[in-house]
């Protein structure tokens, strides 16, 4: 069976297809072969002006940036054969993922802005400039047009990849950069971090939800984030985190509550007497007294609950007015 080969169809295809050249171990495209692709393409009845000459030249040179060629050097024998003499592009050198990802994951990188919000800001045009510093030497002065469009090409292309999304204008406090392109990244919350500072916060008496959400963002996300308006941290998740801490929104929903705890009937009558049978200790001076886990045992014991899943803000409530500070008076 034959195999079909199609021509290609569009203009980078053509391009791509071009023969290159190989010159003390360099790569080079011919400009005069790429022109004449292009001239095709774009102009079929001809170039019948300097302007579209110019038109003409400036689109063979972003097309061929694309591809990785820039650069228009004269080649001529011994380098090539005569009848190929003319103008070539040069390939500039090899640009690695990897390069652009150690730059935008690099810790401190100045191209990455920290939002309010749950996100990542990334400065186009400062990770171009970075990139060609980093890959080819370049500072920011020294990127020709087409060297800037490759780089703007190739970045882009890591960045969707990674999850990254354009945005031509940025809103926010600490975004200062109006005149760059933007790119986000949402962040992944930490809930083990989120869990353990809200339980924290509760433990401290906080019961706020303004301060606690504010703790809560801090340590899921970072330090600059004080919002989450796309719910990242889903209110579901929020009431979870509360309810295994013993605590629920008020009615309001401005101030957090211990959970009411389900007391069986009959829990007041018997709890005196489990208690009575506790034993006794004695500590300095004192004698008669109770460890309070023994009490919270018989509590638990009665009620059917495992003690440990006895939140400390419902054990604190059960002390405090609950039936367990009615028993011990």
């Amino acid at each position: 069976m034959s195999t079909l080969c199609l021509p290609p169809t569009t203009l980078a295809d053509q391009l791509s297809q071009l023969p290159t050249v190989v010159v003390d171990g360099e790569q080079f495209l011919s400009l005069d072969a790429a022109l004449e692709i292009v001239a095709a393409r774009h102009f079929p009845d001809g170039i019948h002006s300097e302007d579209d000459y110019d038109a003409l030249l400036q689109q063979t040179l972003t097309n061929c940036a694309t591809l990785g060629f820039g650069g228009a050097v004269e080649l001529h024998p011994p380098h090539v054969p005569f009848q190929a003499r003319g103008r070539y592009l040069k390939a500039w050198p090899a640009l690695p993922d990897e390069i652009i990802a150690e730059i935008v994951d690099g810790a401190g990188s100045q191209i990455v802005v920290p939002l309010s919000t749950p996100q990542l800001a990334l400065r186009e045009g400062s990770l171009i400039e970075a990139v060609a510093h980093r890959a080819w030497q370049l500072y920011p002065h020294q990127i020709s047009a087409q060297q800037r469009d490759f780089l703007t090409t190739r970045c882009r292309v890591w960045l969707e990849r990674a999850a990254w999304h354009r945005l031509e204008r940025l809103v926010d406090e600490r975004w200062r950069h109006d005149s760059e392109v933007a790119w986000l990244n949402d962040l992944t919350p930490d809930l083990e971090a989120l869990t353990r500072v809200v339980q924290r916060t509760l433990d401290e008496g906080i019961t706020a939800l303004s301060s606690i959400r504010r703790r809560g963002l801090h340590a899921a996300f970072n330090y600059s984030v004080r919002r989450d308006p796309e719910g990242l941290i889903g209110d579901e998740i929020w009431q979870e985190i509360f309810a295994a801490a013993g605590f629920e929104l008020d009615e309001q929903g401005e101030q957090l509550r211990p959970l009411p705890l389900t007391i069986p009937r009959g829990t007041a009558e018997r709890l005196p007497r489990a208690i009575q049978a506790l034993p006794r200790y004695r500590q300095h001076d004192i004698s008669g007294m109770l460890r309070l886990n023994e009490v919270v045992d018989a509590f638990c014991d009665l009620i059917g609950l495992q003690a440990r899943a006895l939140p400390d803000a419902q054990l604190e409530q059960l002390l405090s007015e609950g039936v367990i500070g009615a028993a011990l008076v």
